[in-house]
């Protein structure tokens, strides 16, 4: 059985941890070394079953506490080009562990995000993307569950604090998505068509709205926000910022 939590989703910080009873593995490490394995711990996962950390990207909420617990665990630090170039047969700890690296639209070099197949659940991770691309939605559909961004609410947001420059960087097709863009991408989740595959889910089971802005959103916005829009029938979850969410 698969376990799996947000140790953090936001602007201060950003960390996934999953485990099938053998190991476990992070998707980033934006909090300090000591943060990471204090939330992790708390939640009940056990640091030294932990064998490597996949990155998206190399900003610091997403990289802060990556090096430190790569010397301290022991364990490789994994980018999606060496995942491209290897594969994960190339990280013998790792056999348990399907993952396919997709492009994301982000002002960092390289920025990707992941999909994965882990003790036969379907995880697909969409944060930090300014667009959401063809290749995105087929993955999100075919999730089992699915983590997705909802960092803003454009009027919040255009009416906020934030200088200019800031607020044209969030907005740019290299930002972060609002709230209305992953709102439309669940919204477009359909019907499959006879020829699709049997069994093939239509759309997750569950999504967890992430990396909310502590400034340009919050809780209460998205939820009005989907009660304005979203169509979309299925379970989801919102994590706070910087607050911890056990999935199973």
């Amino acid at each position: 059985m698969v376990r799996y939590a947000v140790l953090g989703s936001g602007s201060s910080g950003n960390s996934y941890i999953f485990e099938n009873g053998e190991f476990s593995f992070l998707i980033d490490a934006g909090f300090s070394g000591r943060e990471l394995l204090r939330r992790a711990s708390d939640f009940g996962f056990d640091h030294n079953n932990i064998r490597c950390i996949f990155l998206t990207h190399n900003h610091s909420d997403h990289t802060k506490g990556a090096c430190i617990l790569s010397k301290r665990l022991g364990i490789p630090i994994i980018s999606g080009s060496e995942i491209a170039e290897r594969g994960v047969t190339g990280f013998d700890a790792l056999q348990a562990l399907q993952i396919v690296p997709f492009s994301t639209s982000h002002d960092a070099p390289a920025s990707v995000s992941y999909t994965l197949i882990f003790g036969g659940t379907r995880f697909t991770i969409i944060t930090d993307t300014g667009v959401v691309t063809e290749e995105m939605k087929v993955f999100a559909r075919k999730s089992d569950i699915l983590f997705l961004e909802a960092n803003h609410n454009i009027e919040m947001l255009k009416n906020g604090p934030y200088p200019y420059y800031l607020k044209k960087r969030i907005l740019s097709s290299h930002g972060h998505l609002s709230n209305l863009d992953a709102i439309s991408l669940l919204n477009s989740f359909r019907t499959p068509s006879p020829q699709m595959e049997l069994f093939e889910p239509t759309s997750p089971s569950i999504v967890y709205f992430c990396h909310l802005s502590g400034t340009n959103n919050s809780p209460e916005q998205l939820q009005e926000d989907m009660l304005q829009n979203l169509s979309w029938e299925g379970k989801w979850v919102i994590c706070e910022k910087n607050r911890p969410v056990y999935g199973r």
